[in-house]
């Protein structure tokens, strides 16, 4: 049975006044659904309405052990009007005091898709970082609860310290469950008047839209990427009448043939956005990509090797040249993760003054365009 966890417990505190909490998500986490399932409100699906939502809503919860206020978002992730969409958050974000801001995130069994979830929400509140508490939506999807909740606690503890606590959450649970842990959180927390300045918000709406744009290119370079290995992997699957001599030498030009396309993949892409994105953003996308070269070569390659090696199994020279191609492609030059810099290209703090003043340029030129 599914059931609602929180990583540190808390004592709800009575408050003076009705604590209130923003939520905040991606389209399809499932924040308005668990807003109005709250607060005894009809509602629809979010894959089944998604991306529609124009405004934002402020509901009551008051059919519990204590109440509080909900006020729940436009979608950050919108397919279009996204700087009108930037400007109604913004707006849910500063219309009233507020105790807490939770980040509905949907569950991936890939608990990296979760963190960067987060640090796509994360830049348009991160002066308020103190005030975020992650909720797992779809819960239900976890296929081992327990083990997996004190791992995914320990994946953010160490990529997002700032996270003040995490609850799962699943349409399966009782209402009033989730509804004591959250309010547990927002007690626990004072209520503050989040200001936003317009400077801050242009650049931070700069940010998550230049992130956005860059997980969208890698996205598309991941499947070309797979193409070229789905590609070479039919070449392989095609040659059984061949000879093993024959094989064995077709294998070895097939392995130097994926490493020579995922180079020229790479540089394509370093010549064709080397002059429309600002450098940190460029070198921090090409030094993801570049890893996922790696990873997926030193796959291809580990695969391949074996079937050489057993055609010449006699063959302890072949072997060993089988072998060394592996090893030199465990060899290839790859730069640190990009995973770090992505976190940081969206975070203002990290940047200097020059970096944030060029963001800040271009986001007045994006916003005249929209605008004018």
């Amino acid at each position: 049975m599914v059931q609602t966890l929180i990583k540190q417990k808390l004592v709800s505190k009575q408050k003076p006044n009705e604590p209130c909490a923003v939520v905040i998500g991606k389209c399809g986490a499932g924040k308005t659904t668990l807003a109005k399932k709250l607060c005894n409100k009809k509602h629809e699906s979010d894959m089944e309405n998604l991306g529609t939502q124009q405004e934002f809503d402020c509901y009551h919860a008051d059919c519990y052990e204590h109440a509080f206020s909900l006020i729940d978002t436009p979608a950050t992730d919108p397919s279009t009007k996204i700087y009108k969409h930037a400007v109604l958050l913004r707006e849910s974000l500063t219309k009233r005091k507020i105790n807490t801001i939770f980040f509905i995130i949907k569950y991936d069994g890939r608990f990296e898709k979760m963190i960067e979830d987060y640090f796509q929400l994360q830049p348009l509140v991160s002066k308020y970082a103190s005030k975020a508490v992650v909720i797992i939506s779809y819960w239900e999807q976890s296929k081992d609860p327990e083990n997996e909740f004190n791992e995914i606690c320990e994946f953010f503890a160490e990529e997002c310290p700032n996270v003040c606590n995490l609850i799962t959450y699943s349409e399966q649970v009782s209402n009033s469950d989730v509804a004591s842990l959250m309010y547990s959180c927002m007690s626990n927390m004072d209520e503050e008047e989040l200001v936003i300045t317009d400077e801050e918000f242009n650049l931070n709406f700069n940010l998550y839209e230049t992130k956005s744009s860059m997980k969208k290119l890698f996205e598309q370079y991941q499947k070309k990427i797979n193409l070229i290995v789905q590609e070479n992997i039919e070449i392989i699957n095609s040659m059984k009448s061949e000879s093993a001599e024959e094989k064995h030498e077709v294998f070895r030009t097939i392995i130097d043939k994926v490493k020579r396309e995922l180079e020229e993949l790479m540089q394509n892409y370093r010549e064709e956005h080397a002059d429309i994105m600002h450098p940190l953003d460029r070198d921090t996308l090409l030094a993801k990509m570049e890893k996922e070269n790696a990873t997926m070569y030193n796959e291809f390659a580990d695969k391949v090797t074996p079937m050489m090696s057993s055609n010449f199994s006699n063959d302890e020279t072949n072997t060993n040249e089988g072998k060394c191609i592996v090893q030199n492609c465990n060899n290839l030059e790859t730069r640190q993760d990009g995973q770090q810099e992505f976190d940081q290209v969206c975070n203002p703090e990290d940047m200097n003054q020059d970096d944030q003043q060029k963001i800040l340029q271009s986001t007045n030129v994006r916003i005249n365009e929209q605008t004018g």
